[in-house]
């Protein structure tokens, strides 16, 4: 009898370990395809675009550089951010 209850409270553990394996993979997988999507969200983007930052202003792309975005926000006025804020292309 006692040495039942110990492989049952193995195997139990075991599939336990099994399942967290599964779902972490299954977790990681999800992560790589939307950082895919991001990134090709990212390459993208153009001078032009009507955007919405992370932080909810509204703006134009005026120039990309690296990972610096200038965008105009209002007329005449220009503030620069990571392009990596930006989290949406809208329409005019």
């Amino acid at each position: 009898m006692r040495g039942s209850t110990i492989l049952l409270v193995v195997v139990i553990f075991a599939m336990y370990i099994a399942t967290m394996v599964v779902m972490q993979n299954k977790r990681k997988n999800q992560m790589q395809i939307e950082q895919s999507k991001r990134d090709e969200f990212i390459k993208g983007i153009k001078v032009g675009d009507y955007v919405l930052t992370m932080s909810g202003i509204y703006g134009y792309i005026r120039k990309i550089s690296n990972n610096r975005v200038s965008l105009e926000v209002a007329k005449n006025v220009v503030i620069e951010i990571d392009v990596q804020a930006i989290m949406a292309t809208l329409e005019n």
